[in-house]
């Protein structure tokens, strides 16, 4: 299942997928900028890069308010944005073919 897939089950979207799309790509750009790593692919192989991705496009869609209203990250996902931000990747497991 394609991660955006996961991110509408995570939120509970019950909406066309195109509605996400826009905060799906914002929410994968806004974390890959903060990462060292720069290949999404790479990157959706990571399971806090996953998570955090999930939680920023529902912490988006929850609070869609144009100005004023929306509420702070939560600390949690501060939390996977800093390990994001400081620890390596983790290594691949090798496919034996």
């Amino acid at each position: 299942m394609a991660l955006i897939d996961d991110v509408i089950s995570y939120a509970r979207i019950y909406e066309d997928k195109t509605v996400v799309q826009p905060l799906f790509d914002a929410a994968e750009a806004y974390l890959t900028n903060v990462m060292e790593e720069k290949d999404n692919a790479k990157n959706e192989t990571n399971p806090l890069f996953c998570l955090s991705v999930k939680i920023l496009v529902s912490h988006w869609y929850d609070n869609r308010e144009p100005v004023g209203k929306a509420d702070k990250l939560s600390y949690g996902l501060e939390a996977i944005i800093t390990q994001l931000q400081n620890c390596p990747i983790p290594p691949q497991p090798e496919v034996v073919t």
